[in-house]
C-alpha cells in the first residue's frame, strides 16, 4: 500500500509540475497577445488579470496533454533512478503499475468536468466583462439577439435577450398541414427551468377566417434552456456547462431538430477522465516500453507530439462527424481508441 501511494504520489507531482509550466506558458502566451492590442485604460495590468481569468478554461483544455506529459515525467524519473525496476521486484505487476499511473489523470478530469460546470463559466464571463469595462465598452457576452429557434410547430424569434431576461420576442404556430394558426408578440419575459415566461404578450389567432387578438396575456413556452446556449448552440456550436450542454439536447431532440452539436459537446465534457486515461496508458506504454532508458526531453518530445496529434485528431474528428452525419461520440472515441492502442502496442514490447 505504501509502495502504492508513493507511486501515484510522484506521478501527482509530475503531473502539478507540468501543469504549471503549461500553462505558465499559456498565460505568458496570452498576455503578449493582448499586450498587443493595448489601447488606453487596457494596458499591462489589466492584460495580466484577463490572462488569470483565462487560466481554468485553459485547464480543462489542456488537461489531456497535461496528464499525458505528466506520466511520461513521473514515470519516467522513476524508471531512471531504477525505482520501477525495485517496484516491479517488489511483487507490483504492470497492470497495477499502470492503474497506479492513471489514478491521478483520472481524478484531475473529475475534477475538471466540475469546474467546466461551476468554475469556466464564471470565469470566462468575469474576463470578458472586464475586458469589455475596460475598454470602454458594453459588455455583450451574454446578449442574445435574432436568434430563430424551432418548437415542433412552433417557430420563435427571439429578437432581444440578455442572460435569462428576455426583452423582445415574436413566434408563430403552424398546423399539419403548414397553415398559420397563431402568432404573438412579447416585450418582456424570463427563462428559467420552467419554461420561457411572458409578460404582457399580444396574441392573435385566426379562427374560421377571422382574426382574434388577446393583449396583456401571461404564458409559458416549454422551451427548458436559456437563450444564451440556444445562441452559443447555434453560433459557437456548443454551450460551456454539461449541465447547459444536457438541457439544450434535451429541447432540440424534443423539437425534432439536430442535436449533433449538443452530444458532441456533451461527450467531450463528460469523457475527459477517461480521454485522460487513454492518454495516460499511452504514456505509461512509452515509458516501460521503448522510452524505458531515454531521457527527460526525449521523453517530453514525443508527449508533446503525441499530445499534439491527439488534439489535431480530435479537432479535425468533430467537424467531420457534423458535416457527414456520423455519431459524434464517434469523434471522441476514436482519438481515445488509438491513443490506447499505441499504449497497448507498446507495452507488448516490455
Amino acid at each position: 500500500m505504501k509502495l502504492a501511494r508513493y507511486l501515484m504520489l510522484r506521478v501527482s507531482a509530475a503531473t502539478l509540475v507540468c501543469a504549471v509550466v503549461l500553462l505558465g506558458l499559456g498565460f505568458t502566451f496570452e498576455v503578449i497577445d493582448e499586450v498587443g492590442n493595448a489601447s488606453p485604460g487596457y494596458g499591462f495590468g489589466q492584460a495580466v488579470w484577463f490572462a488569470v481569468l483565462s487560466i481554468p478554461a485553459a485547464f480543462v483544455r489542456d488537461l489531456p496533454l497535461i496528464g499525458l506529459l505528466g506520466a511520461l515525467t513521473g514515470l519516467g524519473s522513476l524508471a531512471g533512478t531504477s525505482e520501477l525496476i525495485a517496484a516491479r521486484a517488489a511483487g507490483l505487476s504492470l497492470a497495477r503499475l499502470v492503474v497506479l499511473s492513471c489514478v491521478p489523470g483520472f481524478v484531475a478530469g473529475l475534477g475538471a468536468i466540475a469546474m467546466a460546470e461551476w468554475v469556466v463559466p464564471l470565469t470566462d464571463r468575469a474576463a470578458a466583462s472586464y475586458k469589455d469595462n475596460a475598454l470602454g465598452r458594453a459588455a455583450n457576452d451574454q446578449l442574445v439577439r435574432g436568434l430563430w429557434h424551432r418548437d415542433g410547430s412552433r417557430f420563435v424569434n427571439l429578437e432581444s435577450a440578455q442572460n435569462d431576461q428576455i426583452r423582445a420576442l415574436r413566434w408563430f404556430d403552424f398546423d399539419a398541414t403548414a397553415a398559420l394558426v397563431e402568432s404573438g408578440a412579447a416585450g418582456q419575459g424570463v427563462a428559467d427551468e420552467d419554461g420561457w415566461t411572458l409578460d404582457g404578450a399580444r396574441i392573435a389567432n385566426l379562427v374560421d377566417q377571422r382574426i382574434q387578438v388577446r393583449t396583456d396575456v401571461t404564458l409559458t413556452l416549454p422551451i427548458q434552456v436559456s437563450p444564451v446556449s440556444l445562441y452559443q448552440a447555434a453560433d459557437a456550436g456548443v454551450a460551456q456547462r454539461p449541465s447547459d450542454l444536457l438541457n439544450l439536447y434535451r429541447q432540440l431532440e424534443r423539437a425534432g431538430l439536430s442535436t449533433q452539436r449538443a452530444q458532441l459537446g456533451l461527450y467531450q465534457a463528460l469523457l475527459l477522465p477517461l480521454l485522460i486515461l487513454a492518454l495516460v496508458f499511452a504514456g505509461a506504454g512509452f515509458v516501460l516500453g521503448p522510452l524505458r532508458s531515454s531521457p527527460i526531453g526525449t521523453r517530453l518530445f514525443i508527449g508533446v507530439v503525441v499530445g499534439l496529434g491527439f488534439k489535431l485528431l480530435q479537432d479535425i474528428a468533430g467537424p467531420v462527424t457534423l458535416v457527414y452525419g456520423f455519431s459524434p461520440l464517434l469523434a471522441v472515441v476514436i482519438p481515445g481508441a488509438l491513443a490506447v492502442a499505441l499504449g497497448a502496442v507498446n507495452l507488448r514490447r516490455t
